[in-house]
């Protein structure tokens, strides 16, 4: 869908667009101009593209002369945390040999179980679920845990 827009310009630079890009082809022409700066999409598009031609990215590697600076090893996970936080990932890490890594089942696999509990013990349960405000099967698994990690 195409939206009317009307701007000023120059007539010196008017001048100049209907002499070289024509009377009807004006609006094509600044729009083939404006859209890789306003659409985001194609310009990520492009930079994939670009970092996935993996003979391109060596060459610029070679060309710039730089080669990726070794990680230090670290004694603890804060450490660690404190260096990244105060250096750049990019002179220390080789894009040209990364790979894509896709991340599943990021939280903990949890089983469906069924439980048969006398209705008093769940009254009871209820209750003091509601007394600490979580709900009560909330407070079952944390109870379980609780008496799994206490033996």
């Amino acid at each position: 869908m195409q939206k009317k827009l009307t701007i000023t310009i120059d007539e010196e630079v008017y001048a100049g667009l209907y002499q070289v890009v024509g009377k009807r082809k004006i609006s094509r022409f600044i729009e083939s101009l404006v859209r890789p700066h306003v659409m985001y999409g194609d310009i990520r598009e492009g930079y994939r593209q670009m970092a996935a031609d993996t003979e391109r990215e060596t060459e610029a590697m070679e060309w710039s002369g730089r080669q990726p600076e070794s990680i230090p090893v670290f004694q603890s996970d804060a450490e660690e945390r404190a260096f990244w936080e105060a250096n750049d990932s990019s002179g220390h890490i080789d894009w040209t040999r990364a790979k894509r890594a896709r991340l599943v089942n990021l939280r903990p696999s949890t089983k469906s179980i069924s439980l048969r509990l006398p209705l008093p013990l769940l009254e009871q349960i209820k209750i003091a679920a509601n007394r600490r405000d979580v709900p009560y099967k909330s407070l079952i698994k944390v109870w379980l845990s609780e008496k799994v990690n206490a033996e």
